[in-house]
């Protein structure tokens, strides 16, 4: 059936061609639906778990072994740290909730959003580019941030499912510029 709508859109494509007087033919090629199977997001083969960290072109580090919470310029605007969040033992739909805050007491993100957990390349179920948005606590949340770069914070994430699987996690980091 594939094969069958490729082909027609294909020949859709040379008559459109034809018809035009164009000399060149450009073929638009659309993935198929997949559905994916044997993944696991909604096991509980075992207790809920939460890593978050951040996802590279070597693999995905946590960030109790990689420390450095980047923080970076949205071209959208605005000021955000996107880690990746895994889970285990949690349903694909669950809310995230995650927490930054200075080691001098400033509360610098936070966010809590519903999110769709896909499987990673390696097992887990996660987030990619989990957006926290980074700002000054109010009265001060249009100042610049570059004061922050280099200053420890704590960043405490959790999640949670509605079947009541819960995980959390926390770590040490400190804020980076990209």
């Amino acid at each position: 059936m594939h094969c069958t709508r490729a082909k027609a859109v294909g020949l859709i494509a040379l008559a459109g061609a034809a018809l035009c007087g164009c000399d060149e033919t450009v073929i638009h090629w659309v993935d198929p639906p997949v559905k994916l199977s044997g993944t696991g997001s909604d096991a509980t083969s075992g207790p809920p778990e939460l890593v978050v960290g951040f996802s590279t072109e070597d693999g995905f580090a946590p960030l109790d072994e990689a420390p450095a919470l980047v923080v970076i310029y949205g071209l959208q605007g605005g000021t955000w740290t996107m880690p990746t969040v895994r889970t285990r033992n949690v349903a694909s739909f669950a809310t995230v909730t995650c927490h930054v805050v200075t080691d001098g007491g400033e509360a610098i993100g936070t966010i809590e959003a519903r999110a769709k957990f896909l499987p990673s390349l390696d097992g887990p179920l996660e987030v990619l580019g989990f957006p926290i948005p980074i700002t000054h606590a109010p009265p001060n949340e249009g100042a610049p941030i570059e004061d922050l770069y280099g200053q420890d914070a704590t960043i405490a994430c959790s999640v949670a499912d509605e079947a009541g699987r819960a995980a959390d996690a926390t770590y040490d980091v400190t804020v980076t510029a990209p």
